[in-house]
C-alpha cells in the first residue's frame, strides 16, 4: 500500500515530482468534512488493493497553496495525475464512482511489478535534510548534494562513513538501496535506529546494530521489517567498500518504506559535537 498523508505544500510538490512515472490519486479533504471522514476507510482499502498507485491525502487547510493551485473549491475532491499532469477530477463521489475512477486511471500506469519495491515508497521526501549529516565526507562531495539529487558522497580520510538521516515523521523501513562505482561502493553497512545523537566511529564500530547488511549481495537489501516499525532516525555506519580501498563513493541512497504518525520533534535528536567528520577519525 502506498498511502501518504501530505501536510505541507513542499511535500506535495516533492512527491508529485519523485513519483512522476506512477499514477497518483490525490484525495483533497478537510477535517471539518463529514463525507471526507466517511470515505477515508474506503480510500485506504483502495490503496491496499492498488499497490501500483500512489495515494496522497492532502489536508486543504494545511496545504492552502496546493488547494488553490488545483482550484479545489469543495471536498472531498479526487484528482488523477500521470507524468505530473492532472488528468481528471471528481468531486463528492460515491464509493462506486470513486472505485471506477481509480480503476480507470490505474489501468493507464505501469504495473506494480515495475516498482523497485512494490507497495513501498521512497522515503527521501520525509528526511529532515537540515538535520541530516555525514561524518568523514569530502567537503566537495556531501550528503546534502546527494539528497538534493545534484551530487554524490565521497569519503575523506579513509573508507568509512557515518550517515545520520532523521525523518520529519516516524516511518516504517522495508528496504535500503545504496549504489556507487564497482570498487568504491559500500560493502558492509551497520544500521542503527532511533539513536538520540549521531554516533562517532568508535561507538559505531563497537555497538550492536539492529541489522548489518552486505551489499555484495546486491544494491537493494530487504531489512528485517519488524525491527524498523517506528523509526524517527536511521544511522548507517559504512565500514568498508567492495574494493577494500581507502575511498568510498555513494552515488545513490534510497530508503523504502511507509511514513506513519505525526511530525517528529527534532529537538530530541542532536548532531554530534565538534566538526563534521571528527569522532574517531
Amino acid at each position: 500500500m502506498v498511502y501518504l498523508p501530505v501536510e505541507d505544500d513542499h511535500t506535495f510538490n516533492h512527491l508529485l515530482a519523485t513519483n512522476i512515472t506512477k499514477v497518483i490519486i490525490v484525495d483533497f479533504y478537510g477535517n471539518f468534512c463529514a463525507p471526507c471522514k466517511a470515505l477515508a476507510p474506503f480510500v485506504k482499502d483502495l490503496a491496499d488493493r492498488k499497490p501500483e498507485v500512489v495515494f496522497l491525502t492532502v489536508d486543504i487547510e494545511k496545504c492552502r497553496s496546493t488547494a488553490n493551485s488545483n482550484n479545489i473549491t469543495s471536498v472531498p475532491t479526487f484528482a488523477a495525475y500521470i507524468n505530473g499532469n492532472k488528468m481528471e477530477v471528481i468531486t463528492g463521489p460515491s464509493k462506486d464512482s470513486l472505485e471506477t475512477f481509480v480503476n480507470k486511471w490505474a489501468a493507464q500506469g505501469p504495473s506494480a511489478s515495475e516498482s523497485p519495491v512494490p507497495g513501498q515508497v521512497d522515503l527521501t521526501p520525509f528526511i529532515n535534510t537540515r538535520e541530516a549529516e555525514c561524518l568523514n565526507e569530502d567537503d566537495k562531495h556531501t550528503l546534502a548534494s546527494l539528497l538534493s539529487g545534484n551530487g554524490k558522497i565521497v569519503s575523506d580520510c579513509d573508507e568509512q562513513l557515518i550517515i545520520n538521516l532523521p525523518f520529519n515523521r516516524p516511518v516504517k523501513i522495508h528496504s535500503i538501496s545504496i549504489k556507487g562505482p564497482k570498487n568504491e561502493a559500500p560493502k558492509k553497512v551497520k544500521i542503527f535506529a532511533n539513536v538520540v545523537a549521531t554516533l562517532d566511529f568508535d561507538k559505531a564500530q563497537n555497538s550492536e546494530s539492529i541489522q548489518t547488511v552486505d551489499f555484495d549481495e546486491g544494491d537493494l537489501i530487504n531489512l528485517r521489517f519488524v525491527k524498523f516499525q517506528n523509526v524517527k532516525n536511521v544511522q548507517l555506519f559504512i565500514e568498508n567498500n567492495k574494493g577494500d580501498g581507502d575511498q568510498t563513493i555513494i552515488e545513490e541512497l534510497k530508503i523504502y518504506g511507509q511514513p506513519i504518525g505525526q511530525a517528529t520533534n527534532m529537538e530530541e535528536f542532536k548532531r554530534v559535537s565538534g566538526k563534521v567528520g571528527e569522532g574517531g577519525h
